[in-house]
């Protein structure tokens, strides 16, 4: 998360003559005065950091670490909560987004092309498929996913590029009762860097770094994690407003020292002719589109917080019950097979041979084998009505979190059929529909992010590889002209989101429709009419596509026929064009050699067995 120089690139940074963070707006009593901040953000979200910690143990399957008596020598976690963790990200990773830019304005429609054609390409050089299902995944157990959308001036061999990171809850501070995270005024990302690594990379400030200054509340790692050799960095963002704009100012700090300041960032960027590619980050802030730099994609919202609560919060409970079943069925069977004894002091036997059950023959003391002073503990078997409870919990458990049978591929009565499928799908996951459909909302606001990033710092070409539809490879060339503030109306898009890939039964009962409309006559030019008007009343994804591709085939067929009436009156020739077609099979043009009179009977016969060879079957 934290970058050497998130705006910068190397050669840009000020050297150590023209150091100007000491004499800068931003200074070590700024860092002081943030550090009180970012203490009185961090006791404000204790309650959440101990959530957050809980819920990291569930989902590690350590849940009896919350309640496990010391008593207890074993404790069974079954993973019925894990299961549902499991298969809602499995649903949301299935909706990985695809992102259509559109224009708001005619002018920006050109740009609105490009942006469309190269933003899947920025997106996947930044690995954000694997960020989205990382920040899903914490999005399920943890009820919010946090996204960063950052510039990081040292990647891509020192060009620069878009960085896509997923953030973690106990490391960001934010004003307590805030919902919204853009209404925070100030807002913190701490991390645990080496110390010597600082060192190595600042070493105009080595030795100022100092060690074991962690107040970072810690997931229970299996892993020995040392943090006395680290030292905490500090990156804050806060809103302010210069020359009438709000802004969004960045400072990265470790203890007092200051790294990089944006208020302290008063030298405009220039290339190698000295003009101006990007004004000076103290004017426009971090980034211009005035944001903090994350996202929050909450699962089910709370009031007076930006983070929301997940499947972990809502079935923790049902799980401790299902586990402590799970716990005293275990017992109950294991005293039944291993019973105990009670013997008295003075018994009659050696006790050590008595429990080896490899001793074939126990010699006993005394005449009468009865009179041995051992007697057996009875166990009373555990009754079926705590089995049945059990599996009560266990359907509890499934029917709140909305992890049917039907939403992970089981089916109900023997229904094997797609649509009957389907239509169980779609009734049992309006849940999963909706949790998607607010992700989306934040995908859309990532995506601005990043078109922003694009705007702002791709000052030089960069070229990208693209394919079209018919899988055909072209290459784009785009340069940003919206970097420099002398282009301070950038343009204002919209972004339409859909599934990058259909599930399976969608994608076959979607194929299935459109050869329903190729058999119906849809397609040909002379249906076109009543073909919209029948896909006007109707309700499927592509509809305004194919509706589209209709009403251009009838135009491409009213030129065509215009066309022919042209070339039979300069030639004197007659074509049959009424009878051109697309739908229910391909129909052919014939010319009539009679220019005045009807066309043979043979010609006629001749055609129509060539039009019924041509029909599908």
């Amino acid at each position: 998360m934290a970058f050497k120089d998130i705006f910068r690139k190397k050669e840009d940074m000020p050297s150590k003559e023209e150091e100007i963070f000491e004499r800068g707006v931003i200074d070590a009593e700024a860092c002081r005065k943030a550090l009180a901040k970012l203490e009185e953000y961090r006791k404000g979200k204790i309650v959440l950091e101990n959530k957050t910690i809980e819920n990291e143990d569930f989902w590690k399957q350590r849940q009896y670490e919350c309640y496990q008596n010391p008593n207890d020598k074993f404790i069974p976690a079954s993973a019925w909560l894990w299961n549902c963790v499991v298969n809602k990200h499995a649903q949301l990773v299935a909706a990985y987004p695809a992102f259509n830019v559109l224009p708001r304005q005619n002018a920006d429609e050109a740009e609105a092309k490009v942006i469309s054609q190269i933003l899947p390409i920025v997106l996947k050089q930044a690995g954000y498929k694997k960020t989205y299902s990382r920040t899903m995944r914490y999005k399920v157990i943890q009820g919010t996913g946090i996204t960063g959308v950052f510039w990081d001036g040292n990647s891509n061999n020192g060009l620069g590029d878009i960085v896509i990171k997923k953030c973690d809850l106990l490391s960001m501070f934010w004003e307590p009762g805030v919902t919204d995270i853009q209404d925070s005024p100030h807002l913190f990302y701490v991390s645990l860097v080496d110390v010597d690594l600082l060192d190595a990379e600042y070493p105009e400030h080595a030795g100022s770094f100092s060690k074991g200054n962690d107040r970072l509340a810690h997931y229970n790692y299996d892993d020995n994690v040392d943090t006395s050799k680290k030292a905490m960095m500090v990156e804050w963002y806060y809103k302010k407003k210069i020359n009438g704009n709000d802004t969004v100012q960045y400072c990265k700090f470790v203890n007092e020292t200051v790294l990089y300041a944006t208020e302290n960032d008063t030298q405009p960027i220039t290339d190698e002719n000295g003009t101006v590619v990007k004004p000076a980050a103290a004017e426009f802030g971090l980034y211009y589109d005035g944001k903090y730099p994350f996202v929050f994609d909450s699962l089910f919202e709370i009031e007076g917080t930006p983070a929301g609560y997940g499947y972990t919060d809502i079935g923790k409970d049902a799980q401790i019950q299902i586990d402590m079943l799970n716990n005293a069925i275990t017992k109950n069977a294991m005293l039944s097979y291993k019973p105990r004894w009670l013997a008295r002091s003075d018994v009659a036997l050696n006790i050590g041979t008595f429990l080896d059950w490899d001793q074939d023959v126990i010699p006993v003391a005394g005449a009468d084998i009865s009179d041995a002073g051992l007697r057996q503990v009875d166990v009373n078997p555990i009754g079926n009505i705590y089995v049945e409870v059990l599996h009560d919990r266990i359907n509890e458990l499934k029917e709140t979190l909305g992890n049917r049978d039907v939403n992970t591929g089981g089916t109900v009565s023997g229904v094997t059929t797609a649509s009957g499928i389907a239509a169980l799908q779609e009734a049992g996951g309006r849940i999963d529909k909706a949790s998607a459909l607010e992700t989306y909302d934040a995908q859309e606001e990532i995506a601005l992010m990043a078109i922003s990033r694009i705007h702002q710092f791709y000052t030089t070409n960069r070229y990208f590889r693209i394919l079209d539809e018919a899988g055909q490879a072209s290459f784009v060339e785009y340069k940003s002209k919206y970097s420099g503030d002398e282009y301070p109306d950038r343009p204002l898009f919209d972004i339409d989101i859909t599934a990058e890939k259909s599930a399976p039964y969608k994608s076959i009962s979607q194929n299935e429709l459109m050869l329903q409309f190729y058999n119906s006559g849809f397609f040909d030019p002379q249906n076109a009419q009543a073909a919209t008007a029948c896909l006007r009343s109707m309700d499927f994804d592509g509809k305004e596509k194919l509706i589209g591709t209709i009403q251009e085939n009838n135009l491409l067929m009213q030129q065509l026929v215009k066309l022919m009436a042209i070339v039979d009156a300069q030639n004197g020739t007659q074509f049959s064009y009424s009878g051109i077609g697309m739908g229910g099979g391909a129909r052919r043009l014939e010319e009539n050699p009679e220019l005045s009179g009807k066309e043979p009977a043979h010609m006629q016969k001749a055609r129509e067995r060539a039009q019924e060879a041509t029909q599908p079957i």
